[in-house]
C-alpha cells in the first residue's frame, strides 16, 4: 500500500514521543555532551568566553546593574533594621517604608549640610596654585612659568575682523561639571530607593518563590538554610563596616574641628566614604584634607597638623579596630583588592571602586559557605 506524501516530500505524520531528536538538536546535545565530558581545551575556551562576556556585559549594561547592585547592597544592610521593627509587630511593608524614608531623610539632610561647603571648597581649589607659589619661595618662578603656560594652552586666542583679539571662553568649570550631574545621580538614587523598599518588602517572598520553582522539596530546606546563613553574615559584615566609617567620619570631624579647619562634617563624611576603600581611600583623604589645609593655614606646622590627625586615626582603625571586630577570617588580600579596584573602576567608574571591597566581601563570605566554591575562597584574600 502507497503511503501518501505531501507536495514538499515530506511524511503525513507527526514523530512520536520516543522518537529520534531531529538534527539540531542532536547537535546542541552533541555540544553539549562534548562541553561536558569531551576535550578540556574547548572547555577552557569555552569558559573564558563566557568569563569575557560577563565582563563586557558588566561594563556595558552599567546603567542597568548599577543600581541594582547598590540597591542589592542597601537591602542587605538595612535588613536586620526591618526585621527589628518586624518583632516590634510593625508590619513588615510598613517598617520597610519606614526605613527607607529614614534613609532617603537622612541623605538628603546630609547633602542639604554639605552641598553648600562643598561647592565652596571647589570654588577655592582653583586658588591653589597661587597658594603653593607663595608658600614655595624657592620654586616660585619655575612654578609662575608652569601656570603662564598653562593659562596659554586653557585660552585660544583669535584676531577678529577689527584687529581686536577675541579670547575664547573657557570650559565648563569644576564645579559646573559636578553639578551637572547631579540630574542623573537623582535620577539613579530614585530608582534605587524605589529598588530598595521592593527588596526589603518583598524580597524574602521573591526568593521563596524561586527556591520552589527550582530547587527540588529534598534539597530546598538545605538551600534555604545557606542562603539565610549567607545573607546574615554578608549583613553582619555590611553593617560594621558602615558603623565603622561613620565612628571614624565622626572622630575625623571632631578632630578637625579641634584643629581649626573650616568645615568639619565635610572632611569627616570624605573621611567616612572614602574608607569603603583600603589602602586607596585613606591615600586620597589625607591628599583632599592636606590641600584643604593648604588653602587655609598660613605656617608648615599648622598645615601638616590636619592632614597627620587624619592619618593617625586612619591607621589606628584600620591596624587595629577593624581587624579587631571583623576578625582575620574576612581580612583580604591587598593584591586582589586593587585588582577589584582597576576592575570596577574599569567597569563603572567611582560608584564601582566604591563598591569592589564589599563586593569582594560578600563574594568571598559566599564561597565560604557553597562546599563546591570553598576551594577558590582563597583567590579573593
Amino acid at each position: 500500500m502507497a503511503v501518501e506524501r505531501k507536495p514538499g516530500g515530506t511524511d503525513d505524520a507527526t514523530p512520536s514521543p520516543g522518537a529520534p531528536a531531529g538534527h539540531g538538536e542532536r547537535g546542541v546535545l552533541r555540544f553539549l555532551r562534548l562541553l561536558v565530558l569531551g576535550d578540556s581545551e574547548l572547555r577552557r575556551s569555552v569558559y573564558i568566553l563566557l568569563v569575557l562576556a560577563i565582563l563586557y556585559t558588566l561594563y556595558l549594561a552599567q546603567g542597568v546593574l548599577l543600581p541594582v547592585f547598590l540597591s542589592v547592597f542597601l537591602s542587605i544592610l538595612l535588613h536586620p533594621i526591618v526585621g527589628l521593627l518586624t518583632r516590634l509587630r510593625v508590619p513588615h511593608s510598613l517598617g520597610a517604608g519606614i526605613v527607607v524614608v529614614a534613609l532617603v531623610a537622612a541623605l538628603g539632610l546630609g547633602v542639604y549640610q554639605l552641598s553648600t561647603p562643598a561647592v565652596e571648597w571647589l570654588d577655592r581649589g582653583s586658588l591653589l596654585p597661587e597658594q603653593i607659589t607663595l608658600k614655595l619661595e624657592a620654586l616660585r618662578e619655575s612654578i609662575e612659568r608652569a601656570r603662564e603656560t598653562t593659562e596659554a594652552l586653557r585660552q585660544l586666542t583669535a584676531i577678529g575682523d577689527d584687529g581686536a583679539a577675541l579670547v575664547v571662553v573657557d570650559g565648563p568649570s569644576l564645579t559646573e561639571q559636578v553639578l551637572g550631574q547631579a540630574r542623573d545621580t537623582i535620577f539613579t538614587l530614585s530608582i534605587v530607593v524605589v529598588m530598595v523598599f521592593f527588596l526589603l518588602a518583598k524580597g524574602a517572598d521573591t526568593l521563596n518563590q524561586v527556591q520552589a520553582s527550582f530547587i527540588d522539596a529534598a534539597s530546598r530546606e538545605r538551600w534555604s538554610r545557606l542562603m539565610v546563613d549567607i545573607r546574615r553574615e554578608i549583613s553582619r559584615y555590611l553593617l560594621t563596616i558602615t558603623i565603622i566609617n561613620i565612628v571614624l567620619g565622626g572622630c575625623v570631624s571632631l578632630a578637625m574641628w579641634m584643629i581649626g579647619m573650616p568645615s568639619p562634617l565635610l572632611w569627616g563624611a570624605i573621611a567616612g566614604i572614602m574608607n569603603f576603600m583600603p589602602y586607596v581611600g585613606p591615600t586620597v583623604t589625607t591628599l583632599i584634607i592636606g590641600t584643604a589645609s593648604m588653602l587655609t593655614f598660613g605656617g608648615w606646622l599648622t598645615i601638616l597638623l590636619p592632614p597627620a590627625a587624619y592619618l593617625s586615626l586612619a591607621i589606628l582603625e584600620g591596624n587595629f579596630i577593624t581587624p579587631l571586630i571583623i576578625g582575620h577570617r574576612l581580612t583580604l588580600n591587598p593584591i586582589t583588592v586593587f585588582i577589584f579596584f582597576l576592575f570596577w573602576g574599569w567597569a563603572w567608574g567611582v560608584p564601582g571602586v566604591l563598591m569592589a571591597v564589599p563586593i569582594l566581601a560578600v563574594l568571598k563570605i559566599t564561597f565560604s559557605h557553597i562546599p563546591q566554591l570553598k576551594r577558590y575562597r582563597v583567590l579573593l584574600g
